[in-house]
């Protein structure tokens, strides 16, 4: 065999090798510590189960969540009903509550940074596997541009949606686990 043919086989291996460690480094590499206020588990049948940090389940709760935070790879650009918890409450969700504003970077190029009060994963429904955020405040409007007025003391929330590279099935297993 040619050497030049060797050489170019050899590259390709180590390159997939690489990229293959890089992406389970990514899934398994330790979240840096972000302090969650509670965890709130909506089930579809109607029960909810809040996680405080008394809780043994919080911690992993909290840190299988903010993996999937962190691997948002993908904006969604679709409306977001204001009435999203509503519209969900046949539907199984992870909601996430910070106690002040966090800024939490992603795998998102374009964003990598994300100032968040809270986030909506959803593990079921018309929504399933899309991450909401949420930030309190609201859009002021002058003529035809917006700008983001922050504003925690207010019931009004700008929200976005995003996806993760991280598939949610652990999650989902968590949940589960927690119900019995």
């Amino acid at each position: 065999m040619n050497k030049k043919v060797i050489v170019l086989i050899t590259a390709v291996l180590l390159i997939s090798i690489l990229a293959l460690l890089s992406v389970y480094q990514q899934t398994t590499e330790p979240v840096e510590e972000v302090m969650h206020e509670k965890i709130i588990i909506h089930y579809g049948d109607g029960e909810t189960k809040i996680l405080t940090s008394e809780m043994p389940e919080f911690r992993e709760m909290g840190n299988i969540s903010l993996r999937v935070i962190k691997s948002i790879n993908m904006h969604l650009r679709m409306p977001v009903p204001a009435d999203l918890k509503e519209r969900n409450a046949n539907n199984t969700y992870v909601e996430i509550i910070f106690p002040e504003t966090v800024n939490i970077s992603t795998k998102y190029d374009v964003q990598p940074n994300i100032e968040l009060d809270a986030a909506l994963i959803m593990l079921t429904g018309e929504y399933s596997s899309i991450i909401f955020t949420v930030k309190g405040g609201y859009i002021n409007w002058k003529g035809d541009t917006g700008y983001f007025v922050e504003d925690r003391s207010k019931n009004v929330h700008y929200m976005s949606a995003w996806r993760s590279m991280v598939n949610l099935d652990g999650l989902r297993d968590i949940v589960e686990r927690l119900k019995e």
